[in-house]
């Protein structure tokens, strides 16, 4: 399959594509007025500059990109367009869909439609230059972007920026604040976010996802059984609502991770720390892509701190947190049909799981909840009309029913849509 038909099924859904961005890039936020309070979704991010890049023009301030427009139109009337006009293309894949600070609401629509104007038009280029038949065109590798995957992957990012723009007032009807993230992938097809890149203000118990995809990581690694007893340490005693855990006592690596997903046990999560530790966990991470997610501080209940808690805050997006949920449900990973298992028997049902069940053609499939003084959110995993999905909210100063009803409305769009 060409390089061209790959990304335009990946953009469809038809094939899975992993949309991390760049972490080497960083992103602003760029806001959409939409009354009281703003709401912001991050714009694309720009690629990093290459000394050996071509140089790209910058776009001019009408809300639809009409110099890349004019570099796409130029490809389509010339079928083998030379290096410097690959580069240039894809290139400009890469920048701001819109180069305004504030956009109407009204643009949204326009906007959304040049879009997929402009992405064909790009695709067609593309293509143009993975045509066996055109032995003597030479394309310059020393233009990166060109095999870079990194890059084309960037550009679907971008471009799943430009039709995110219905989780506004999605959010805005539920009741979330200016400060919510959320991402909403199909687990085998694309995404949509709007301050997906954004560190949630407090991780919560959301954290755990990660300690458990460590964990697994490990036990496969090392040929470790979920059978393998260790003793809870006194020092990880907190506070636990649901959980059954207590310290001097030994359990099986299997029950200590269930108690940590399903009832959300803090003692258990620290013991896990422990056992694993930060460093190797942050490793795995790190490996899977995930550049911007941290486990560098335990859990603690509301008033006592565990022993040796760490040294500096927890990390995590939801766009990550959603990503590692998509590879759990398409079992990337050995152990990944275990950690499936454990979300299964998520106790809390207040959040995602009372969405799910209030929303059309909907079916709960499992979940991880978080909740602090700072931060209350859910990553929940789904079907609509049969196809799989995972959202993930999370707000600062959000209640269970704006969670729950922000997951209700997206899993009804996607459902009256047919598709994201």
């Amino acid at each position: 399959m060409g390089l061209a038909a790959t990304v335009f099924l990946g953009v469809l859904g038809l094939l899975p594509v992993r949309t991390a961005p760049n972490p080497l890039v960083s992103a602003s936020d760029r806001s959409i007025m939409i009354g009281q309070p703003t709401y912001a979704i991050a714009p694309p991010r720009q690629p990093q500059k290459n000394k050996n890049q071509v140089k790209s023009k910058s776009p001019d301030s009408s809300p639809v990109i009409s110099k890349t427009d004019q570099v796409a139109t130029t490809a389509e009337h010339n079928p083998v367009p030379n290096e410097n006009e690959a580069g240039q293309l894809l290139i400009s894949m890469g920048l701001s869909l819109v180069t305004e600070d504030t956009i109407p609401n009204h643009y949204q629509d326009l906007i959304s439609s040049q879009l997929q104007i402009f992405w064909q038009r790009s695709l067609l280029a593309i293509s143009s230059l993975t045509q066996p038949a055109k032995p003597k065109l030479v394309i310059n590798t020393t233009i990166p972007v060109v095999h870079n995957s990194v890059f084309l992957n960037q550009a679907v990012y971008d471009w799943e920026i430009g039709r995110s723009g219905f989780l506004i007032p999605i959010a805005q009807q539920s009741g979330l604040s200016a400060n919510a993230t959320i991402t909403v992938c199909r687990v085998y097809g694309s995404c949509r976010r709007m301050n997906g890149d954004r560190l949630m203000p407090d991780p919560a118990s959301l954290i755990k996802v990660p300690v458990a995809v460590a964990l697994m990581q490990k036990l496969n690694e090392q040929n470790i059984g979920l059978s393998t007893k260790i003793k809870v340490d006194a020092g990880n005693f907190t506070e636990d609502r649901l959980g059954t855990i207590s310290y001097g006592q030994e359990y099986t690596l299997h029950t200590l991770l269930t108690e940590m997903i399903a009832s959300s046990s803090n003692i258990a999560t620290n013991q896990l720390i422990d056992y694993l530790g930060s460093d190797y966990i942050n490793q795995v991470l790190q490996q899977r892509g995930f550049a911007d997610s941290e486990v560098n501080f335990k859990l603690m209940g509301d008033q006592i701190m565990p022993a040796n808690p760490g040294k500096s805050r927890n990390q995590l997006t939801s766009d990550e947190l959603t990503q590692m949920m998509v590879q759990i449900y398409r079992q990337e990973h050995a152990g990944d049909r275990v950690l499936a298992k454990s979300l299964r028997l998520q106790r809390d049902r207040a959040l995602g799981f009372d969405g799910v069940k209030k929303a059309k053609a909907a079916r709960w499939v499992g979940e991880k909840t978080g909740q602090t003084s700072k931060a209350l959110g859910t990553t929940v995993a789904l079907e609509v009309k049969g196809r799989p999905y995972v959202i993930t909210v999370v707000d600062s100063t959000g209640s269970d029913a704006a969670i729950s009803q922000c997951v209700t409305l997206i899993a009804n769009h996607i459902a009256d849509r047919g598709h994201l």
